[in-house]
């Protein structure tokens, strides 16, 4: 997925990856609007490379990180 559609996961309570490996929370993105092309969040340092890779949602169960 790209990084509109992580930003929609992470308005529903979803922690993100990045193609990076990094983890996102929904608090350390704190997604402030979403429209039809374009989101509004916190960039936490991102690299351009990093924001225009692919992104994975993850599900946390008992400390186990499955993806979806």
């Amino acid at each position: 997925m790209n990084l509109l559609q992580a930003a929609q996961y992470s308005a529903n309570g979803f922690t993100v990856r990045s193609n990076q490996g990094k983890r996102y929370s929904p608090e350390k993105l704190n997604v402030k609007w979403i429209g039809v092309h374009y989101a509004s969040m916190n960039n936490n340092g991102m690299t351009d490379e990093e924001r225009k890779g692919e992104w994975e949602a993850v599900i946390s169960l008992s400390n186990k990180s499955k993806k979806i």
